[in-house]
């Protein structure tokens, strides 16, 4: 390809690369906010729970509104219990995946603004490291991270496992000479 003609395809793929960036980075203050939060939301369902029981004992209840109070103390417990979970998952596996998200977020940045420019280095290298740090990272997260804290397999997994393979055999065979400098 000439200098100054970048295909089509390669624009398209680092505007794929700054969305990835902005999702990533949201997801990693998402993970924050959820894990950080949930001690302090625990806490609140915990006084919620105290009071609806004073106040179930100070007044006679019919059938029906004690179905929707067991109702309400289940749900209230099926919470406590996912947020149990962000708790546990906080001294796990926090700290492991946060960095590879940002490591993927940072290559995604870099690797986006070097198919505009069409560098060899900053785009077609860093494009492939982000491919090969991104897969495994995918699949890390697929494995610790708890169905109740957003893991497992789901269309965003699939798209984050697809992504990187895809730019890894486009960046290896279609793209590889188009980087110039």
């Amino acid at each position: 390809m000439s200098e100054g003609k970048r295909p089509g395809g390669l624009t398209a793929m680092a505007v794929f690369n700054f969305i990835g960036t902005g999702l990533d980075l949201i997801g990693i203050l998402v993970i924050l906010a959820l894990v950080l939060g949930s001690g302090a939301l625990v806490k609140i369902i915990e006084e919620g729970e105290a009071k609806q029981q004073e106040a179930a004992q100070r007044r006679e209840q019919t059938e029906a509104q004690k179905r929707e109070a067991a109702k309400r103390q289940e749900e209230l417990e099926k919470a406590k219990k996912q947020l149990a979970i962000f708790e546990e998952f906080e001294g796990k596996y926090l700290a492991l995946i946060i960095a590879l998200n940002l490591a993927c977020a940072t290559l995604l940045l870099l690797s986006g603004i070097g198919y505009l420019m069409q560098k060899r280095f900053l785009g077609r290298k860093l494009g492939i490291a982000y491919a090969l740090i991104s897969i495994p990272t995918s699949l890390v997260e697929l494995n610790l991270t708890p169905a109740e804290a957003g893991g497992g397999f789901s269309l965003a997994s699939l798209i984050a496992f697809f992504y990187p393979v895809l730019t890894l055999i486009l960046l290896s065979t279609t793209f590889r000479e188009d980087f110039v400098n």
